[in-house]
């Protein structure tokens, strides 16, 4: 096992593409368009731009067709 531990913005990295992962679900739940928000506003502040940079990523990947696991894998 590694002694390698995250940063708190890479988790919150993580946690937003999590979320952004639940798809159109997250547009109209309001729970988790509130945690989207707040999650998005708290990484802004760690790291600003961050939080938009990785949204522009994933809506390119989306739109190019790939997915997470392909990009994992590196296929």
């Amino acid at each position: 096992m590694s002694d390698v531990t995250p940063t708190p913005v890479e988790l919150q990295v993580l946690q937003l593409v999590a979320l952004w992962r639940q798809g159109p679900a997250v547009r109209h739940d309001p729970v988790l368009a509130n945690m989207f928000a707040r999650l998005s506003a708290s990484l802004n502040r760690s790291a600003p731009g961050v939080a938009a940079r990785v949204l522009r990523t994933l809506e390119d990947m989306q739109a190019r067709g790939l997915g997470l696991g392909l990009v994992a894998r590196g296929d």
